[in-house]
Formats: structure tokens, C-alpha cells, sequence
């Protein structure tokens, strides 16, 4: 028998005033922050680009074409990202600019837009944890996300690519999921919410292939009983699809079988899957081996599908790139790394994120045991999306905000289970519960991870050399360019998207070209001799040429050039006969600019 806990009408509002105490806090802060300075804002090379995007939306650039022209100009480059993220900053943006000029308008959209997206990120996380153990689970859960250090960074201001987005909206699609089985409205929903985030980029494509899995067990082993809710579903994901094929979708992926973002390809799929998995459930399938055998021909079907439509997609998103193209830029990309690399040389962050989702995952798995048996169910759903999650994250970094937050209702119910057990009500219980958030949260591990295993000094470090970097991509580095004559600039990748926002320049290349022919001239450009580099500047049409010493890519262009590379010889002084100096600039005098000569 399960634990029965009495239900504590103080709790909800405990979870509510502190969700509206600290939610409001903070966009109170960052509103405040971004009106006494809106220079002040950090954009990365995707939160740049992005408003790149936003500005060129605003000024007429219509709907389905989402080409950014003055990258590789006159021909441009065919974006793969989503105007679902478009559209609601290019409105805050509208609305800001009624009372503010533009430089404080956008600041203030990049300021409250991940503000605004972490308030549904925390309600679906108490929800989840509310399904699993109840209502002082719901309120460990919210005190666990609001310290989940590394999380956060990605609802920071300035975050206005598309995770933040998309961690919103895979953990409602969580929270629906956990009500599959009561509403059929919910099993809609749930799909419209997975079909969206899937639509903002194919990042989310693990988590939403695990949903499809579970409605599709459930409906295998309980048939008849979720009859209405699996039909409600695979319509509702059928025709989100098809939705975002005609609404969003850019007219130079509406017809293409492209891997690394929402294409025709993926809406094919949701289709097929979807009105197969409803019309599936109409049948009178009684037994549980048929409506098995029903489930494993729709898989194998949609495996075939996509074998015939686009088979290099099942080397993954990035099976369009050439070796090479993977050796000089994408094996480098942090995000893009397994997580286990960042054991050798990052130890404190390793810990305190992947070790920790691990540890949810972990955690979640043995909440199944923990919970009242009719939360089980719910407790294995939630471990099975936790698994996703790391085991993505296992080869990509780029799933650890999904692994950890994942991880934490599972925690949550943990921690909530066994102090009820084993300790009365009263003081002693929430002695006891402060201290499993304390061991079980991820400021604890950062504590330890950073502290005592890696080491305050190499922690600092590691965290100056990003910062530094970040600087290479801020509008101080492109103000000596901003002054120039508008041209068309050649610089390492990470700086192309500043160069885009805060100037009126074109640039050679960027880190967005499906097509490696460009970004693979670049890197010949500053490794080459200063006879090759020449040639590709003329080829190009480059009217300047900028550096930033703490960029990530400059200690490796140097080293693939040698002693003759391009770079190398700029890097000692010995600037060729075709470019023109001029003096250094930027943060710490690390930026040089070089004018062309023809």
C-alpha cells in the first residue's frame, strides 16, 4: 500500500508566493538593468544573429524567407532557423519601441523574453513533481530549479536563441503527457506543444521520439481504456505539422528532406505517424500482441519512410557535412561535444552538470519504487524522458539543461517520500528535507565540483578565457569597424553575427552555411600563405579583415597555419603589402582591423 499524504492547503500558496515573489524579482531587476544601461546586454553568436533576424523581419524581409543576405553575399545563406522565435521578439520589440528607442527597446525584449519563458518552465517542473508526490514535491522541485545554477544561464538576459523556448516547452509537454490519460484535451495538447518545439529546431526531436513511445505503450498496453486520448494525440500532431509546414516553414525547406531542421521530411513523418497511431486506435484491437504488432508496423514503416526519403539522416542532423567541415569547426563546437571530453580538462563542470543529471536520472528511476503505486506509471514516464535526455546529453552537451532539469521532480520525490516516511511532521521534517536540497541540488555539487575538484584558480581561469571570448563577439569589437565604410568583412566565425548586428557590413562567412565551401575558405584564408590568402580575398571581394586575439578559433588557426599562415604572420607584426593596419582596439587592444588593398 502506498503512503497516504494528507493534503496541506497551505502548500499551493506557499508554491504560488514564492514563484511570484522571486519570477517578479527578477524581471524587475533585468527590466531595471536594461533601462539604466541597454549597452550593457552580452549577445552570443546565436543571440546576435538572432536579433539579426528580428531586425530584418521588422524591416519588411517576408515571412518564409528567412535568407540572411549580407552573409556571403549577393547570394546570401539559407537559414535553418524558425520564425517561431522570431515573431513574438519582433513584437515586444514593436511594443517597447511605442515608449523607448530602438537600442532600449530590443535590449529590454532580450532582457524579459527569457525572463518570460522561465515562469512556464518552473510551473510544468511543479506540476511534474506534484503528479509524482504530491504537493510539497511541487515545492522542493521549484526550490531545486530556482538554485540549478547551470540551467539558469540559459534564461539569462540576452538568451534569445531558441533552448530557452524549447526547455519551456518540452517540460509542458512533460507536464501534459502526465495527464495523457485523464483528458483527451491534454493528449492534444501535448502533442501541438512537442510539434512546436520540434518546429523551433530539431534539438528537441529525442524528447518528443520518447513521447511518441510512451503514448504509443500506453495505448499498447491499456488499448480501449485510452482510446480518445490516442486518437486526440496523433490527429493533433498530424496537423500541427502540418501547420507549421504552411505557417512558419521557410519556402526553402517546405519541399526539401534537410536533417538539421523542420522540413518537409519531418512533417511526412508526423503525418503518417500520427494519423497511423489514430487511426490505429479506432481499431477493435482487444488483445495486446495485435495493437503491439500494429505499433511495431508503424515504426518499422516510418523507418522505411525516411530510408527512402532521406537516408543520411539516420547518421544524424549533421550527415550533410563534409569530414573535414567536422574537423576544423563542428568537432570544436562546445555544445556539439560529448559530454565525457569535458572530464579531462573541465572536471568542476562536469561534475556539477552531467554527474548531476546522472544522479536525477538515478533518482527518478528510484522515485518508481518510492511513490504511491498509482503514481508509478507518471514516475516511469518521467524516468524514461530523464533517460532521453543523458543519454543525448552523453554525446552532445548540448542536452544538458534538458538532462539536469529532467532529473529534478525525480529528486524532488525523492527527498519528499523519505522525509515523509521516515520522519514525523514538524520541524524535524523540514530540517530534514533542507538538507536533501542542500546534498541533492545542484548548488551543492557546483560547491564540490568547483571547489574541491577542479579548484577555485583553474575555475577562474577557465571562466576569464570564456569571458574574454564573449568579448570577441560584443559590440566594442566591431566599434572600430562600425566607423568604416560599409564593405564586406572577413573575420573568424564566432564574430561574424556581431559584425552583422552592430555594423552595416556584409561578412565572408559564418558558422550557418550548410554549404562548407565558404567557411572552409575562411579557414584557408588565415592559414594559408599570404599568395593563397589574397587569392580568396579577391574571390570574395573582402574589404576588411578583423582578428580577435581571445577568440576561441585563433590559437587554432595559428597552429593549422604554421609559421606561414596568414594569421601567424599578423599575429608577429608582419602584415602583407595588401593590407592596411589600423591601430588595435576592442577589449584589451585584442581586436585588429585591416583595411584591403585591390
Amino acid at each position: 500500500m502506498g503512503t497516504t499524504v494528507r493534503r496541506n492547503p497551505i502548500l499551493p500558496l506557499a508554491f504560488a508566493a514564492l514563484l511570484a515573489v522571486v519570477w517578479l524579482s527578477l524581471l524587475f531587476v533585468r527590466v531595471f538593468a536594461a533601462m539604466q544601461d541597454p549597452a550593457s546586454l552580452r549577445l552570443d553568436s546565436d543571440d546576435a544573429l538572432r536579433m539579426v533576424e528580428v531586425r530584418d523581419l521588422l524591416k519588411g524581409q517576408p515571412w518564409f524567407d528567412l535568407t540572411q543576405y549580407r552573409m556571403t553575399p549577393p547570394a546570401g545563406v539559407a537559414m535553418h532557423w524558425s520564425r517561431l522565435i522570431d515573431a513574438p521578439l519582433a513584437g515586444m520589440v514593436l511594443l517597447f519601441r511605442t515608449f523607448a528607442a530602438e537600442p532600449l527597446a530590443e535590449s529590454l525584449t532580450a532582457s524579459v523574453w527569457p525572463t518570460l519563458l522561465l515562469l512556464p518552465t518552473w510551473l510544468a517542473l511543479g506540476r511534474i513533481a506534484q503528479k509524482l508526490a504530491g504537493e510539497q514535491a511541487a515545492l522542493v522541485t521549484l526550490l531545486l530549479a530556482m538554485t540549478s545554477v547551470y540551467p539558469l544561464g540559459f534564461f539569462e538576459p540576452g538568451e534569445i536563441d531558441h533552448h530557452n523556448a524549447q526547455l519551456a516547452l518540452t517540460f509542458a509537454g512533460m507536464a501534459l503527457l502526465l495527464e495523457f490519460e485523464q483528458s483527451a484535451w491534454s493528449a492534444a495538447a501535448c502533442a501541438i506543444v512537442n510539434m512546436i518545439s520540434l518546429g523551433i529546431g530539431v534539438e528537441t526531436l529525442p524528447y518528443v521520439f520518447a513521447t511518441c513511445l510512451v503514448v504509443a505503450a500506453q495505448w499498447t498496453a491499456r488499448g480501449p481504456a485510452l482510446r480518445r486520448s490516442v486518437r486526440a494525440f496523433g490527429i493533433a500532431l498530424a496537423m500541427a505539422s502540418v501547420c507549421l509546414l504552411f505557417g512558419i516553414t521557410a519556402y526553402h525547406e517546405r519541399n526539401t528532406t534537410t536533417c538539421d531542421t523542420f522540413s518537409g521530411l519531418y512533417a511526412i513523418l508526423a503525418v503518417v505517424g500520427g494519423f497511423g497511431l489514430a487511426g490505429a486506435s479506432i481499431l477493435p484491437l482487444r488483445r495486446i500482441p495485435a495493437r503491439a504488432a500494429i505499433v511495431v508496423a508503424l515504426v518499422l514503416g516510418l523507418l522505411v519512410l525516411v530510408l527512402a526519403l532521406a537516408p543520411q539522416c539516420m547518421r544524424g542532423p549533421y550527415a550533410m557535412l563534409s569530414p573535414e567541415l567536422d574537423r576544423i569547426w563542428l568537432s570544436r563546437v562546445e555544445e556539439a561535444q560529448p559530454a565525457l571530453l569535458a572530464a579531462g580538462t573541465e572536471i568542476g563542470f562536469f561534475f556539477v552538470t552531467y554527474l548531476y543529471a546522472v544522479a536525477g536520472l538515478a533518482m527518478s528511476c528510484a522515485s518508481i519504487l518510492l511513490v504511491d503505486r498509482d503514481k508509478r506509471m507518471a514516475a516511469g514516464v518521467v524516468a524514461i524522458v530523464s533517460f532521453a535526455a543523458v543519454l543525448v546529453t552523453t554525446f552532445e552537451i548540448r542536452g544538458l539543461p534538458f538532462a539536469i532539469l529532467a532529473g529534478i521532480p525525480g529528486i524532488a520525490a525523492i527527498i519528499t517520500r523519505l522525509a515523509q516516511r521516515a520522519i514525523l511532521p514538524g520541524a524535524w521534517r523540514m530540517a530534514a528535507m533542507a538538507a536533501g536540497l542542500f546534498l541533492f541540488g545542484e548548488f551543492g555539487f557546483l560547491i564540490f565540483g568547483n571547489y574541491l575538484l577542479e579548484g577555485r584558480t583553474h575555475v577562474a581561469v577557465r571562466v576569464a578565457e570564456r569571458n574574454a571570448a564573449l568579448d570577441c563577439m560584443g559590440d566594442k569589437t566591431t566599434a572600430q569597424l562600425a566607423m568604416l565604410p560599409r564593405g564586406r568583412v572577413a573575420s573568424l566565425v564566432a564574430a561574424s553575427p556581431a559584425i552583422l548586428l552592430y555594423t552595416d557590413h556584409a561578412v565572408m562567412a559564418a558558422s550557418y552555411h550548410r554549404d562548407a565551401g565558404a567557411i572552409l575558405d575562411l579557414y584557408r584564408l588565415f592559414t594559408e600563405p599570404s599568395d593563397g590568402a589574397a587569392a580568396i580575398i579577391r574571390r570574395y571581394g573582402v574589404d576588411y579583415l578583423m582578428t580577435c586575439r581571445a577568440d576561441e578559433d585563433y590559437t587554432f588557426y595559428i597552429r593549422e597555419g604554421g609559421p606561414r599562415g596568414l594569421l601567424t604572420n599578423l599575429d608577429e607584426g608582419r602584415v602583407p603589402s595588401w593590407l592596411s593596419p589600423f591601430p588595435p582596439s576592442g577589449p584589451r587592444g585584442e581586436v585588429r582591423v585591416y583595411k584591403v588593398i585591390h
